[in-house]
């Protein structure tokens, strides 16, 4: 599977590097220490590269020390909701309401390198210029 996982953090609480589903069906960590791999978490729907992708570029919270990710909303999207991975309790999950825009076509892809604020909040820069 192409780009199943475009991008990833490294998580220096527990040494992992998490993977962000992009066309894979759930998230997955690899663990430099033993060399092992491992996929965890909820599964989402299947998708293929750049048709349907779900989310790409993540953030580490220092709120929560969650890992987030913003859906890449684009052609045929698989994923509405904001993607949170929780290393502590081996969890990914969509969380949060809808955050497509209403009347956005899907067309173009809205949001690109999600920054996690000091207070909790995730923000990211508008990739298309459309601001609806």
């Amino acid at each position: 599977m192409q780009a199943a996982y475009q991008s990833g953090d490294y998580y220096p609480l527990d040494g992992r590097l998490y993977l962000i589903p992009r066309s894979a069906i759930q998230a997955a960590r690899f663990d430099p220490a033993s060399k092992e791999w491992e996929t965890f978490g909820d599964i989402f729907p299947a998708s293929e590269h750049t048709n349907g992708d779900k989310w790409s570029y993540c953030a580490i919270s220092n709120f929560d020390q969650c890992i987030y990710s913003i859906p890449q909303i684009g052609p045929n999207a698989k994923a509405c909701k904001i993607l949170k991975i929780d290393p502590s309790q081996s969890t990914a999950r969509m969380v949060g309401e809808n955050v497509i825009p209403k009347g956005h076509d899907g067309i173009d892809f809205l949001w690109l390198g999600p920054v996690a604020g000091g207070a909790g909040e995730l923000i990211s820069r508008n990739f298309s210029g459309d601001s609806k």
